[in-house]
């Protein structure tokens, strides 16, 4: 049986952990060749030779998405190396509890949002470069539930994944008659070591378990969207953010 990405290149910025980790393994379970981008080289590095370990094409490439240069780099690398770029899934992303906004400071906002909006507008600056030019691609921005419907006490997170949902829909726009399809996926709370990092920090995210489902959602929940997405099963969807949240945002 044909995998559904088979003979296909992706880049998959965040891709050492978390959701993003979850997506490069589904995108190799499902044929596809792997540049996995992420700030720790060193988890990036070891998930490529897991991959490659099993049979998979991947490669690894330290990657800091603030920096546009860098960004430029990573995709020349992933053309270089596997011949060119189908499918971007960009997941790269930070989650800070900021404050009230009376009490953020500038410094604040810019961490965020350098990291959640400007590294999807690096990545897609130059990814879509490659798919316009041959006139095909995917690409699947991982946004959240708080760009739909925001909280308090957290408002550049919430605004940077608005603004992820903008730039989704404006790329979608652009592309679509060249070929290029672009969502957004937006996880409702789903188990990641960003997850952990916060209950470490003291946030209780049992008591936020809302969704009519009653249990937080797993990364390969997420993939399995990633993938369906990327696929031709979903080939005239283009411009959407597709919630997968359990529920969460249903009331």
């Amino acid at each position: 049986m044909k995998m559904l990405l088979q003979d296909k290149v992706a880049v998959v910025t965040g891709g050492a952990s978390g959701i993003g980790e979850a997506a490069v393994r589904a995108l190799g379970a499902e044929g596809a060749a792997v540049v996995i981008a992420d700030r720790d080289e060193a988890r990036a590095v070891a998930l490529a030779g897991d991959l490659t370990a099993g049979g998979q094409r991947a490669a690894a490439f330290g990657l800091d998405v603030t920096d546009d240069t860098q960004v430029a780099a990573m995709v020349a690398f992933a053309v270089e190396t596997f011949g060119t770029i189908d499918y971007g899934v960009n997941s790269a992303g930070i989650s800070r509890m900021s404050g009230p906004i009376s009490k953020i400071s500038d410094a604040g906002w810019r961490e965020v949002m350098d990291v959640n909006l400007m590294g999807v507008v690096h990545a897609m600056k130059h990814q879509l470069a490659v798919m316009v030019n041959k006139g095909s691609g995917a690409i699947v921005n991982i946004s959240s539930v708080s760009g739909i419907r925001a909280g308090g006490m957290m408002a550049p997170y919430a605004t940077s994944k608005h603004a992820v949902i903008g730039l989704t829909r404006s790329a979608a726009q652009e592309s679509a008659r060249k070929g290029v399809r672009v969502n957004a996926i937006c996880p409702g709370l789903i188990e990641t070591p960003m997850l952990q990092q916060q209950v470490d920090g003291g946030i209780d995210f049992r008591s936020m378990i809302t969704c009519p489902m009653g249990r937080i959602g797993r990364a390969e929940e997420i993939a399995d969207a990633v993938i369906w997405l990327l696929s031709d099963r979903s080939s005239y969807v283009t411009g959407q953010a597709i919630v997968v949240d359990g529920g969460q945002t249903l009331g």
